[in-house]
């Protein structure tokens, strides 16, 4: 996985400028690219969360966290829930 991908190589790769990549996605979704970025991390991190043979540092770490507790802090902003919740109810 990549771990640091940027705005910019998301701009990049879909051949965009910047400026543009933020139009365009905050018209799509509402999010800023780099909250894009963020969020697809997480929603990658549901998945993960669902096998119970990964920590949740362990899940912090694969993503490219070096802040287990960071990690939980930006989760539980996207989606109203801890790490640790959201595996309980699942």
């Amino acid at each position: 996985a990549e771990n640091n991908f940027s705005v910019h190589q998301l701009a990049q790769e879909m051949r965009i400028s910047r400026t543009q990549l933020y139009l365009l996605l905050k018209k799509i979704t509402d999010l800023t690219p780099t909250d894009f970025i963020i969020k697809v991390k997480l929603d990658y991190a549901k998945t993960l969360l669902k096998d119970p043979s990964f920590s949740i540092s362990e899940i912090a770490y694969k993503l490219g966290y070096s802040n287990a507790n960071y990690f939980s802090k930006q989760f539980k902003d996207f989606f109203g829930i801890t790490p640790s919740h959201y595996r309980k109810a699942k």
